[in-house]
């Protein structure tokens, strides 16, 4: 598994002091102030550790959500022969999980191809792994992407194809970059680039992005027509869902 080779990865190369203990305190701060803090992705024990914690919780909160969603409007997502997920701040694989759950479940004949986009470009030394552990059906793929900057700027030169994604994901991202940020134009451009029906999914830590999700949500409808989607039960996250409209 994925956790595996991140394991194998701090056992070769963790020398220096990305030991346990500051792996633990590193991901404790994800879940308390990292919109301030900036808290960094590189080093394996650390990878190590984020896998072993957030693997689980983060593939279901993906599952959980959509499941809610495409189970009473299956005609939000109508099957095709390929889905194609953009998932920013995805680099892990962790939300990717989710979306293995879900095409297994709901679109059985579909296959699926998930671009995991991330600032933290370590993450790309799992993608072999990750496309094995998910089986035939989901493949996988790395490009790397920073939301703090437009679309079209030096730093975003891999993020493409946005206008084929039919699900494109931002989880504990987007309260996470917060602070780095001095607008929402790389949302702006994301909204303006996709395509009609595609499915939005804006998650981040509990209360504390309430604020931040609703003003990226405002600013993609400010450039698009968009639906939201109300969930049935409350996730273990805040959660913001809606379908880009003609």
């Amino acid at each position: 598994m994925a956790q595996d080779r991140a394991l194998k990865a701090k056992v070769k190369g963790s020398k220096g002091g990305d030991d346990r203990k500051e792996a633990r305190q590193r991901s404790s701060q994800l879940s308390t102030s990292s919109d301030t803090v900036g808290v960094s992705f590189a080093g394996a024990a650390f990878q190590a550790d984020y896998f072993a914690s957030k693997f689980t919780k983060r593939g279901q909160l993906v599952y959980t959500i959509l499941h809610d969603v495409l189970s009473k409007s299956p005609h939000v997502l109508p099957p095709s022969e390929t889905l194609a997920v953009a998932s920013f701040g995805g680099g892990p694989g962790t939300d990717a999980a989710g979306i293995v759950w879900i095409q297994r479940e709901l679109f059985p004949t579909s296959s699926v191809h998930c671009v995991l986009f991330d600032y933290e470009t370590s993450w790309k030394r799992y993608v072999k792994t990750l496309d094995d552990l998910y089986g035939d059906a989901v493949s996988v793929s790395f490009a790397p992407c920073d939301v703090t900057h437009p679309l079209d700027t030096e730093p975003n030169r891999h993020v493409s194809e946005i206008e084929t994604m039919d699900i494109l994901l931002f989880c504990f991202v987007c309260h996470e970059t917060s602070a780095r940020q001095r607008n929402l134009q790389f949302y702006l451009d994301v909204a303006i680039a996709a395509k009609v029906g595609a499915l939005v999914i804006l998650a981040d830590v509990k209360t504390k992005s309430k604020e931040c999700l609703e003003q990226v949500a405002i600013a993609m409808a400010s450039v698009r027509r968009i639906q939201r989607l109300t969930l049935s039960k409350a996730p273990t996250a805040e959660a913001v869902v809606f379908r880009i409209e003609a």
